[in-house]
């Protein structure tokens, strides 16, 4: 049998090897080894995403508002470091918390031999540091609670593509149309709002009949307000929520991509990227930073003199703000809407 996921409007069809429990080999692609003898998280039990992983990996341990000696025990010690190995499920706060431990690489993570990232876009640098200290691949995967939870995730029997949230999964369809023009899909490389339709999408709202009819497509397609690219071979690329997108002097300016630049700045733990007003240009990127322990001061000035090899002019920052720490949502994502709020208080 095959479970097929593919792009309408391009000659893509990704293939899935299955048997009559595909369901289980399902689970063990993206995430639930039968390998692995100890699986393990730290994402909130009230978010769509978790919930799915946790009932799908059957969760030996669940850690709920951990501290991070807590999880250096875990990797370190008994009963966690078993040959046979564990499997760690997180938000990309969480693998950045972890990352910013001092004496992080004291410990033995040796026991890790599977972790995916899901609830927020995983940047490219945080991913690649994560993997070269703890040996492990780091894999993602997207999705929203709407699409119940998950829409794309990478699979283990292939390479995936640095900065790709992975495939379609199987038996659902996906179509990226144009932001401006929703009538028009994009052709594959170009930038469009990502389109989902498949069994796993919602009936609707719960009593909000005009909501469920301004998110759906006339076809059928849900849409996420997330807006990607599919490359040549179905590799999906978040590149940033429809409404954090910046309107920089008539430029489309996704706050991501500035995002992804800023992390691979040395002294960088987190950042966030909002628009500020501006006379002239009517917005501008205002990044919002927390700096990792022990990095040196890190100004403006010098901020943008490492992106101008990295960023267009428009979407250079043209303010900068570092913190002790980034405000966050319920189940641990950078709230932009609390950085937005502080800056209306600013304004007034």
């Amino acid at each position: 049998k095959l479970a097929v996921a593919r792009r309408l409007g391009a000659d893509i069809t990704i293939n899935y090897r299955t048997s009559p429990d595909w369901p289980a080999e399902l689970l063990a692609a993206t995430g639930g080894l039968p390998d692995t003898r100890y699986r393990q998280t730290a994402l909130n039990l009230y978010g769509q995403y978790a919930l799915t992983k946790e009932s799908s990996l059957r969760l030996d341990f669940i850690y709920r508002n951990t501290r991070l000696d807590d999880w250096t025990w875990g990797y370190n010690n008994v009963p966690y470091t078993y040959s046979d190995g564990s499997t760690v499920t997180q938000s990309p706060n969480q693998h950045v918390a972890l990352l910013g431990l001092p004496d992080i690489h004291k410990y033995d993570l040796t026991s890790l031999k599977f972790c995916a990232s899901g609830g927020a876009p995983l940047p490219l640098a945080v991913q690649q540091t994560f993997e070269k200290v703890t040996g492990t691949r780091l894999t993602e995967g997207w999705g929203m609670s709407e699409t119940a939870p998950a829409g794309t995730f990478t699979p283990r029997d292939r390479p995936g593509r640095p900065g790709s949230c992975g495939l379609p999964m199987p038996r659902i369809d996906m179509k990226l149309i144009d932001v401006a023009e929703p009538d028009r899909e994009v052709p594959l490389g170009g930038r469009g709002e990502i389109c989902v339709k498949g069994p796993n999408v919602m009936k609707g709202y719960w009593k909000n009949p005009d909501a469920t009819a301004a998110a759906m497509t006339p076809d059928g397609f849900f849409r996420t307000g997330d807006v990607g690219v599919m490359d040549e071979d179905g590799f999906v690329f978040i590149v940033d929520r429809t409404k954090d997108m910046l309107i920089v002097g008539g430029f489309n300016v996704y706050p991501r991509t500035i995002e992804e630049a800023i992390y691979q700045h040395p002294s960088v733990e987190e950042v966030s990227v909002i628009g500020v007003p501006d006379p002239y240009r009517g917005e501008m990127p205002k990044a919002f930073v927390k700096l990792k322990a022990g990095a040196p001061p890190l100004g403006l000035d010098h901020l943008k003199a490492f992106l101008a090899d990295r960023l267009g002019k428009h979407e250079m920052i043209g303010a900068l703000e570092i913190r002790d720490a980034l405000p966050k949502t319920a189940v641990g994502k950078i709230s932009k809407k609390d950085l937005r709020a502080s800056e209306r208080v600013r304004a007034v």
